[in-house]
């Protein structure tokens, strides 16, 4: 009986200190919900036929005008309240030709944004994907970079994307290829 009595007082103790560093640690949420919305932006460029495998090739979107009035409109937001914008999604397309193109030969794609009109915000790195699956087919999504772009999408008139690819052989016929980049704004 006295055996019972000192284990119940033993794990009892134990069992109480345990529930009540459960709660605190729950409480605790690492799943914090991002406050703010999204910005999208599409354009298309060309993979041209023949480029060299053992150097990048960089095509430079053409300047992209935020529309940033439509998106605080629409989201009941202004700029004094976007904290910061981070990359959040991108997606290459093969569009064309279609049914028979894919972007299986890309070995190396590489994303970045910057202003020629303000050299003094270094360009950055958005989007990136390395040892590309060789069993891409006509979608390849790209790993967003967790850096805040505030300065080249909110408090620029407009800015460039440059997107630098390797290939593992010279695609046999130029490919239209259309990419979709999210951002998003995160608000007070």
């Amino acid at each position: 009986m006295k055996k019972i009595r000192t284990l119940k007082k033993y794990f009892g103790n134990k069992l109480t200190v345990f529930s009540f560093g459960l709660l605190i640690f729950s409480s605790l949420s690492c799943n914090k919900k991002i406050v703010g919305f999204d910005m999208y932006y599409r354009r298309t460029y060309n993979i041209p036929v023949g480029i060299n495998p053992f150097v990048s090739t960089v095509w430079n979107s053409d300047y992209i005008t935020p529309d940033t009035t439509t998106f605080f409109t629409v989201n009941a937001s202004s700029s004094a309240r976007i904290l910061k914008v981070i990359p959040k999604s991108m997606q290459l397309s093969s569009i064309y030709p279609s049914g028979n193109t894919t972007l299986d030969n890309l070995t190396r794609v590489e994303v970045s944004i910057f202003d020629p009109a303000r050299p003094a915000i270094p360009a950055q790195i958005i989007f990136y994907r390395d040892n590309v699956p060789a069993n891409t087919a006509y979608t390849l999504d790209l790993l967003p970079n967790a850096v805040d772009v505030k300065d080249l999408v909110i408090n620029s008139k407009k800015f460039i994307i440059s997107i630098s690819i390797q290939v593992a052989q010279p695609p046999p016929r130029t490919i239209e290829t259309q990419f979709n980049v999210y951002f998003t704004a995160q608000t007070e």
